[in-house]
């Protein structure tokens, strides 16, 4: 769930928001990923790629989800603006006050994302193996070696200048998490060392990095440095503006947030849609909206949808895969321009990603802080009380 306890910047009150309706937003992104990923359904060949035949037009409710099916990759982008508007609100100044530490901060991230991923990645290793024995190619991603694995693994695949390694490779929604990873080690450090106390200058520096961020995307150089730069640190921003203007004024933050929106329309329409207007623009214009328009029961009834937004991301590949594995295996065809293959496959996703939220998620989050961060917090109390008594357990 996107919530945010914090002290603002100029040592304000205490407020407590939980962004019920960036939920929900967060969820259309995951919506939209999902259906754009819908078009690995009709891969084929070895190596294994879109029939030239293929009409994308075809692909079911297409009338209804076009934008989806043509754009939805683009909605990625929207993943790095929430995160650094929620990371901004929520870590900022306990960071900068030393509230929190790394080694907490680099715990409580893990113990949320890597069960899940850990998962994935090793059951879509699995499948993508026995792809290549039973049908003699990958499916989609063909980059499954076991020296992708391992960078994989510690989610530093996509640290490296891309021109030097494989594509996209095993469960390939995953990239993202590698790119997350970076920006939670790049905002640690801007938050602990960078960012000025007060609100003003904290923000100018923010929109140097999102200009920073800019120039490389321009460049196409490093790529963690372009986009994935723009989008977080531009969440960042959306963030100072709404600390300043949640307290009053609503209907000029509102009108701000639309103007924002009126800009990157126009400058779209004169430059095209670039990854710099989307980042920058587009998408904290709706970000900085729906964060001022948040109340605090204000689509609450929705909260499944952001519960289950990171289980429908990373699990809708694995179960394409398994789907079309099991479909080779036993010879038989599913036509998936059927709006039937296009209902029942994403039942089946919501079914296991509410499944998956309940009973292994929430759990292994709950276990390995408890073991994690627990312990370490008994072991730091203890060392500046030593007269602390000793769990009756510990020996």
């Amino acid at each position: 769930m996107l919530k945010e306890t914090t002290v603002n910047l100029e040592g304000g009150r205490v407020d407590t928001v939980h962004f019920y309706l960036l939920d929900i937003l967060r969820g259309f992104a995951a919506l939209a990923v999902v259906i754009w990923h819908y078009q690995c359904f009709f891969f084929q060949g070895v190596p294994a790629a879109l029939p030239e035949n293929f009409d994308r037009s075809l692909q079911p409710f297409y009338a209804l989800l076009s934008l989806f099916y043509n754009e939805g990759s683009r909605a990625v982008q929207l993943f790095f603006v929430l995160s650094g508007f929620i990371f901004f609100s929520q870590y900022l100044t306990k960071i900068r006050a030393r509230q929190v530490d790394g080694i907490t901060f680099l715990l409580l991230r893990l113990t949320r994302l890597y069960p899940l991923y850990f998962v994935t990645l090793v059951a879509v290793a699995v499948g993508q193996w026995t792809a290549l024995w039973a049908n003699g190619a990958y499916f989609v991603y063909p980059c499954n070696s076991i020296l992708r694995f391992i960078p994989s693994l510690l989610l530093i695949s996509e640290w490296l200048p891309q021109k030097y390694v494989c594509s996209v490779a095993f469960n390939g929604p995953g990239w993202s998490l590698s790119v997350e990873a970076f920006l939670y080690l790049a905002f640690f450090l801007f938050a602990r060392f960078v960012v000025p106390r007060r609100r003003l200058p904290g923000f100018i520096v923010t929109l140097g990095l999102m200009g920073v961020g800019i120039g490389f995307d321009a460049w196409d150089g490093y790529h963690l440095m372009g986009e994935p730069m723009i989008c977080f640190f531009a969440g960042g921003a959306v963030y100072f503006i709404w600390d300043h203007l949640k307290d009053y004024k609503r209907l000029v933050g509102i009108s701000l947030a639309l103007g924002l929106g009126l800009a990157a329309a126009v400058v779209s329409v004169i430059f095209g849609v670039r990854t710099a207007v989307l980042g920058s623009l587009a998408y904290p214009s709706v970000v900085l909206l729906l964060a001022i328009l948040q109340t605090r029961d204000q689509g609450r009834k929705f909260r499944l949808i952001g519960d289950i937004t990171y289980s429908v991301y990373l699990l809708h590949f694995p179960i394409q895969l398994y789907v079309m594995l099991i479909l080779s295996l036993v010879g038989l065809h599913l036509d998936f321009y059927s709006p039937f293959a296009w209902l029942g496959f994403f039942t089946l996703l919501i079914v296991i990603s509410v499944l998956s939220y309940e009973y292994f998620e929430r759990p292994a989050q709950r276990y390995l802080r408890r073991a994690l961060i627990g312990k370490r917090r008994q072991m730091e109390d203890r060392a500046a009380n030593p007269t602390m008594p000793r769990p009756a357990n510990v020996i």
